[in-house]
């Protein structure tokens, strides 16, 4: 919570063993992510909230706010996301998890999910916000 991370190619990283989902009661709240090319990396993780952090890619190679890999139960909620190529990355086995009332600005692609992941728009997200 609470961490001003800057200029690095991974903000924050969370990943359970290889073939287990043994991360669980992940919180990621209130960062700021400036000049990072991935924000935040979520792989075999289970019930994880990203809340209200703030990612600003001001630089080249903007890749993803949001990196998410075979995890399950994901909320992504009050996210800020500026100047990325991806809001929301997820693919692998992401099930059972949503997105709400997120900003993105200068977004390439707010949401790409690839099958068999789900993520769903569960309202409110502002997918091409102006002046932000």
């Amino acid at each position: 919570k609470e961490n001003n991370i800057e200029n690095s190619y991974i903000g924050i990283s969370v990943a359970g063993r290889r073939g287990r989902a043994d991360s669980s009661r992940v919180l990621i709240e209130n960062n700021l992510l400036v000049g990072t090319a991935t924000g935040i990396n979520i792989e075999r993780c289970v019930d994880v909230t990203i809340r209200g952090n703030i990612a600003n890619r001001l630089n080249t190679n903007p890749i993803e706010m949001l990196y998410l890999f075979d995890s399950s139960d994901i909320s992504i909620v009050n996210n800020i996301i500026r100047n990325h190529h991806n809001g929301f990355f997820a693919y692998g086995n992401v099930v059972g998890g949503g997105y709400s009332g997120n900003t993105f600005c200068n977004v390439n692609a707010p949401v790409n999910v690839l099958a068999p992941a789900v993520l769903v728009d569960q309202g409110n997200n502002n997918l091409n916000a102006q002046n932000c």
